[in-house]
């Protein structure tokens, strides 16, 4: 009998390789989206930090509330494009998900027709033994009948 050779090994192989690159590709981009998220941590704390009022008690000049303005105008400006940088690195994360389960789905596809395929084959693999078997038996029933005479 013929040793087992999945008919369809190299798609497998092909498959888990896009598999381990959609991981890859997701892990990237989480830590994105996680480097994304801590730039509007700073960008928020900024901001508190430029509203606090004990900094201003100090200092009560036109100048320095006209300069305080333009500063935050200019953090909540930061914000936004921010926020927009993180809606964009949301979806690149969403769509690797989906690739990532797509291809997952191919793999289980795959090994379930392998799972298939080996089972037809250690049928026909155990009917060929059965058979060899049964050859053998035959044989020396007749050689005990031979010898009985």
């Amino acid at each position: 009998m013929k040793k087992f050779k999945f008919s369809m090994q190299s798609i497998l192989n092909v498959n888990n390789t896009k598999k381990e690159v959609c991981e890859a590709e997701l892990a990237e981009a989480q830590f994105a989206l996680r480097k994304e998220e801590e730039k509007l941590s700073g960008i928020e704390t900024q901001i508190k930090g430029a509203m606090d009022p004990a900094k201003a008690k100090d200092k009560c000049t036109s100048g320095f509330f006209l300069q305080r303005e333009k500063y935050l105008r200019i953090l909540k400006g930061q914000r936004r494009n921010q926020i927009l940088r993180i809606q964009q690195a949301q979806t690149k994360t969403d769509s690797c998900m989906t690739r990532l389960k797509d291809a997952t789905i191919e793999v289980k596809r795959m090994e379930k027709a392998l799972e298939r395929e080996f089972s037809a084959w250690e049928l026909e693999f155990r009917r060929d033994e059965q058979k060899i078997n049964d050859e053998i038996g035959n044989v020396r029933a007749f050689f005990n009948s031979r010898e009985a005479v």
